[in-house]
């Protein structure tokens, strides 16, 4: 087993140097992780289906990610916010032609 702070650990079930599982401390089960292309994890340390934190193995940093999802649901809303304005006003300036015709 190789321990993540004290979120959890993994597990190497078949000893290829490949993690299969991860036991999450917090729900008592397994859970959900993910090895990403640059050598982090991500993890579900709560077992709630959503991936709470990424572990950077060569380093040994554990890094939240519930504040990037609210940041990146906030860019989303301003730019659909941003986008309705525009939209609205591209039909102001049209009629506004048409009236002036």
């Amino acid at each position: 087993a190789y321990y993540v702070g004290d979120i959890g650990y993994f597990i190497d079930d078949n000893s290829d140097g490949t993690y299969d599982s991860f036991y999450c401390n917090e729900s008592g089960n397994e859970a959900l992780f993910e090895l990403q292309e640059n050598g982090e994890y991500k993890i579900d340390s709560n077992g709630d289906g959503k991936y709470d934190c990424t572990y950077n193995p060569v380093i040994g940093a554990i890094t939240s990610l519930k504040g990037k999802e609210t940041t990146e649901t906030l860019e989303v809303l301003w730019i659909m916010i941003v986008g309705i304005i525009l939209v609205i006003a591209i039909i102001t300036f049209i009629m506004l032609l048409y009236k002036k015709k």
